[in-house]
């Protein structure tokens, strides 16, 4: 058997900046959507969705069906199209290059990492105009797809949003910079010859068409622009502005079309007479809902509503009649992850307003959804003992159980029918305990389809994770600090001890033998529940803002911890009142809920959720020491199972260790000088299984561990 093996020297990889000693080996990127700025033709519509985009066939908008899909690492808000290369601005990821000359596989060519978020992108076949969230527009030269490069900066106040390419001129929203008018004829010398500002103004997007520039001002409304003259742009008319939030604007025909934040409304503007525009009528949508991006072709409109609500998603609005603009089409856009949970090979999701959904993560390159309940149900959290899965619902019947023993088919089987805030659960013996507002509900699920509850206790605040242990369940209590309950009868739970949180709100905990892992927003903590009735503080790690810290699991005395913005932390607990930060991860969104299992952490992710491996427990990967002799190299090739190591020119006796990412010897060698002298050494690899493993050179007192993948 073949079997191939990648050595990285630890003395010369420089893991990325988002990233240490973790590495991500399957995501499902799909949640909440926006329309982006534009479509490609008539017939196809990308649509934002969280950590990709969707492609959508919208020729016919009463059967509108998905043709594609694209995975992004980062939140893909604008993109441009220059023959089949669409071009996309991918938020924290840089800007990048997909063809997609066939739409049912867009395949990667090229990305740029450039300083700030990327947000609005042109391309023009070669260079890339990227508006940044800091530092204004970068141009990136894409002569080379494989191997591209910033060759130039356009400096705008504020920080640049839009761009829209015109000829040889490139128009940029800049915030409260209003808007900027370059000449890039020049690619490499882009070079500022025009502006328009209102007095601070927000300009959250703008449209080009011919000579007039439409600039939809949060504050100030709608205002129409000549550029006639782009050294000179000149105000024709402003409207709509008091009392409004604008943030959305397309153009088609003689109508613009503003979408308004508060409440959400679409104006139908006629802008025939750019210096005299009227309002013609307003759409306002269903329950009040937002509307998220706007493009327009012809007399029809593309939205997205209310991304969080499973009611929202893609929109096709008919406005053939603009002073009855009406719904003619819709698709369904996948919803927030906010917590997963996994077993065997198997990932439960709770997404915000749909229930719950599985997925098969047999293979972490290549996960798919098999299932949903399809209730509009918003999961706090989940607990599996298969075959079922028990949810904490968060805005209906607090509590539900559901049989997944068939995963493509998964049915609620059980529910208590009663309001509640549910937040956590966990299941032992027949008896689920859930937390509730501001009880703990304790519930008999020896009957799964009749759960009856049993007991419930009132707690000093509001209840939110939890976690049992012995005879007690801890609940994290929100501004109440951590409770401990005894619940040696469960028909009568008791408040056993309480611990305060040192700073905000405890949100979430994990018990792991005598300590108590919790999360409070601000940081996280240990308390030493040895005694459990005398919970003891021994250590608390404040996180700087703007990082939370929000849901957290640890395995045995490794901590993982949800941080929001700044994605995954993993932390060393070997000694508890000195945790140290071993391993991070910047997830594309927004990191929410963490569960980890053999080293793997599966983290709800807001859009979809990440499978990350941390490979760096018990390995000192911090380089060569400077005593190791600077002749010694490892460099390493495999064949029918047998892994070569070429030593270079080393002259003494060493040992060799295979290492798991546990830390864990799995295979040992020693070698004596004369075998060491001859430059190369082997050792039998037939009984690992694939994963990462580090190869220890271990020799005069010194060890060097380099990284390796083993792959089958």
């Amino acid at each position: 058997m073949i079997t191939t093996l990648t050595l990285v020297l630890t003395a010369v990889v420089s893991l990325a900046p988002d990233s240490s000693a973790c590495r991500m080996i399957g995501r499902w990127p799909f949640g909440a959507g926006e329309m982006p700025r534009d479509l490609v033709n008539d017939t196809l519509a990308y649509v934002n969705a969280g950590g990709g985009l969707i492609i959508l066939n919208v020729k016919d908008p009463g059967n509108i069906a998905e043709v594609g899909e694209l995975q992004t690492p980062g939140l893909p808000l604008f993109f441009s199209v220059h023959d089949t290369v669409l071009c996309v601005g991918e938020d924290e990821a840089g800007v990048a290059l997909y063809s997609i000359s066939d739409l049912s596989r867009p395949w990667f060519l090229g990305r740029c990492r450039i300083p700030g978020r990327s947000f609005g992108t042109a391309f023009d076949g070669r260079y890339a105009y990227v508006a940044c969230s800091d530092g204004g527009v970068r141009v990136v030269d894409f002569v080379d797809p494989g191997s591209p490069g910033e060759v130039a900066m356009l400096p705008v106040p504020s920080g640049a949003v839009c761009v829209e390419l015109r000829g040889g001129l490139l128009y940029v929203s800049a915030r409260t910079g209003g808007v900027r008018v370059a000449d890039v004829s020049d690619p490499l010398n882009p070079c500022e010859i025009g502006a328009y500002e209102l007095n601070g103004s927000y300009a959250q997007s703008f449209r080009v068409r011919d000579s007039l520039l439409y600039v939809a001002f949060a504050e100030s409304g709608l205002v129409v622009l000549s550029v006639a003259d782009p050294t000179n742009p000149a105000r024709l008319s402003s409207s709509f502005g008091a009392g409004w939030w604008m943030d959305g604007l397309a153009i088609s025909g003689d109508f613009a079309y503003a979408t308004i934040a508060n409440p959400p409304q679409i104006k139908v503007v006629d802008v025939s007479d750019p210096a005299h525009p009227y309002l013609v009528s307003t759409y306002r949508p269903p329950r009040n809902m937002a509307f998220y991006g706007i493009a327009a072709k012809a007399s029809l409109l593309y939205t997205v509503l209310e991304r969080s609500d499973p009611k929202g998603g893609f929109r096709v609005i008919d406005v053939s009649d603009p002073a009855s603009p009406a719904l003619a089409g819709s698709f369904s856009l996948p919803l927030n992850t906010e917590v997963v949970v996994t077993v065997d090979t198997f990932a439960f999701a709770g997404v915000k307003g749909g229930g719950v959904e599985v997925y098969s993560i047999a293979d972490p390159s290549n996960i798919y959804l098999l299932g949903e309940t399809g209730d509009t149900s918003r999961i706090g959290r989940l607990f599996v003992e298969w075959p079922y899965v028990y949810a904490a619902i968060y805005n209906s019947n607090f509590f539900q159980v559901i049989d997944v023993s068939d995963p493509r088919n998964p049915v609620i089987i059980g529910l208590i029918d009663s309001l509640g805030y549910g937040h956590d659960v966990a299941v032992r013996s027949g008896l689920a305990y859930v937390s509730v507002g501001e009880y703990l509900r304790i519930i008999d699920v020896s009957a799964p389809a009749q759960p009856t509850q049993v007991a419930k206790l009132k707690l000093p605040n509001s209840a939110f994770g939890l976690d049992l242990s012995g005879n007690y369940c801890y609940v994290a209590d929100w501004y109440g600090g951590i409770q401990v309950v005894d619940v040696s009868d469960p028909t009568n739970p008791v408040i056993a001890a309480s611990c305060p949180t040192p700073y905000a709100a405890a949100v979430d905990l994990v018990v792991r033998g005598d300590y108590v892992y919790y999360s409070d927003v601000q940081g996280f903590g240990i308390l030493d529940v040895s005694d459990p009735r005398k919970p003891n503080p021994v250590a608390y790690e404040s996180l700087p803002l703007p990082a939370v810290s929000w849901g957290i699991d640890a395995m045995s005395t490794m901590v993982f911890v949800a941080l929001g913005d700044d994605g995954l932390g993993v932390y060393d607990a070997t000694d508890p009142a000195h945790p140290m930060l071993t391993g991070y991860y910047n997830t594309p969104r927004w990191a929410y809920h963490v569960s980890v299992r053999d080293n793997i952490a599966y983290v709800a992710d807001l859009a979809g959720f990440c499978i990350i491996q941390y490979y760096g427990q018990g390995v000192e990967e911090g380089g060569i020491s400077s005593k190791m002799p600077s002749d010694l190299r490892v460099l390493g090739t495999v064949a029918a199972d047998i892994l070569l190591l070429d030593l270079g020119p080393a002259h003494a006796q060493c040992q060799v260790a295979i290492l798991d990412v546990s830390g864990r010897a799995r295979c040992t060698r020693n070698f004596t000088a004369a075998e060491v002298g001859q430059g190369r050494v082997t050792l039998d690899v037939s009984r690992l299984p694939a994963g990462v493993y580090f190869a220890e050179v271990r020799g005069q007192s010194q060890r060097r561990p380099v990284k390796f993948l083993l792959a089958r």
